[in-house]
């Protein structure tokens, strides 16, 4: 990776990219539209912040996407958090690199090394 800056050309492509990955999701596809919208605004002096909470909208959205509740919980390591009724971020960040797999499983078979951090657990790759 280069310290080079992206040109609005290339965030548009890399949005539109990454959008074609969840092809029937609007609502994906309307927050990417709107943060490169707001942030081509050079007389709007708190764009960036725009972007950003735009940035993290769209992040979370695809988590959850790619994490859905019923599915994390009936993981073999699921395991309520204490301070929440919802699944983590973590625990979804778990679900995405590991699906279902048991710690075990991973480290054994697979060979990657598991981190436990917190109540949610980690993986290290």
């Amino acid at each position: 990776m280069t310290n080079e800056i992206a040109t609005w050309r290339e965030i548009s492509e890399a949005s539109r990219a990454l959008a074609k990955r969840f092809d029937r999701d609007k609502f994906l596809k309307t927050v990417f539209k709107g943060c490169i919208k707001v942030g081509k605004s050079k007389s709007n002096p708190i764009r960036g912040n725009f972007v950003a909470a735009g940035l993290r909208e769209a992040i979370g959205h695809i988590i959850h996407k790619l994490s859905p509740d019923e599915d994390v919980r009936a993981c073999v390591w699921f395991v309520q958090a204490p301070d929440t009724d919802t699944v983590t971020r973590r625990q979804r960040a778990n679900y995405i690199i590991k699906a279902g797999l048991s710690d075990q499983f991973v480290k054994d078979i697979l060979k990657f090394e598991v981190n436990r951090t917190g109540s949610a657990g980690g993986i290290g790759l």
